[in-house]
This record gives structure tokens, C-alpha cells and sequence, in this order.
């Protein structure tokens, strides 16, 4: 039970910051539609939702699917693939948040 424990919070891990880069582009490319209608763009809500709680939640199912992969391996299972994904999730939300760190002066217009 535990190997999918660990392998579903690795792969939620790996994915957020995926679907983080994925809101960007669309938000990207929606933005000169939406702009020459004179309407608000429908996809920056969801850009920022996911901006600020995707990385939260992709870091956090990155640690719970080492500790279980951890766990795994101490109990005399494999867990290889699941450990190196959760490492990978950890270590792309780490970048992601170092990014919105690095970018936060810009926004604020600093």
C-alpha cells in the first residue's frame, strides 16, 4: 500500500509544476485574445490559484512520497522509482519557488 502511496504523491509532485508552467502559457497566449475584446482574461484566475497553492501542494506530496518511499525501503521493498520521482517533484518545486522568490520584487515594482 504504501508503493502507491508513494508513487501517486511522486507523480502529483513531478505534474505540479507542470500544470503550473501549463496555466502560464495558456494564460500567455489567451491574453492578446481577451485584450482586444475588452474583456478580463478567465485564466489568470486560475493561473494565480495555482501559482501560489500548486507549488504548496506539489512540495508537500513530494516529502510525504519520500518519507513512504523511505519507509518502503527500510521494510525490504523497491521503491527506487518512486524515490527518484519524489526527489525530481522536490526538487522542480523547490525551483518553482525560487522563481516566484526571484520574481516577487517585480511584481510588487520594486
Amino acid at each position: 500500500m504504501r508503493n502507491k502511496k508513494s508513487l501517486v504523491f511522486s507523480l502529483i509532485s513531478v505534474l505540479s509544476p507542470v500544470f503550473i508552467v501549463l496555466f502560464l502559457i495558456i494564460t500567455l497566449i489567451s491574453d492578446k485574445y481577451f485584450l482586444n475584446r475588452y474583456q478580463t482574461n478567465i485564466f489568470i484566475g486560475p493561473f494565480m490559484f495555482f501559482l501560489i497553492i500548486g507549488w504548496i501542494i506539489g512540495l508537500g506530496t513530494g516529502i510525504a512520497a519520500l518519507v513512504f518511499s523511505i519507509m518502503r525501503r527500510k521494510e525490504g521493498g523497491k521503491a527506487t522509482g518512486s524515490l527518484s520521482m519524489s526527489i525530481l517533484g522536490i526538487i522542480l518545486n523547490l525551483l518553482w519557488l525560487s522563481g516566484i522568490v526571484l520574481a516577487f520584487p517585480a511584481w510588487m515594482g520594486i
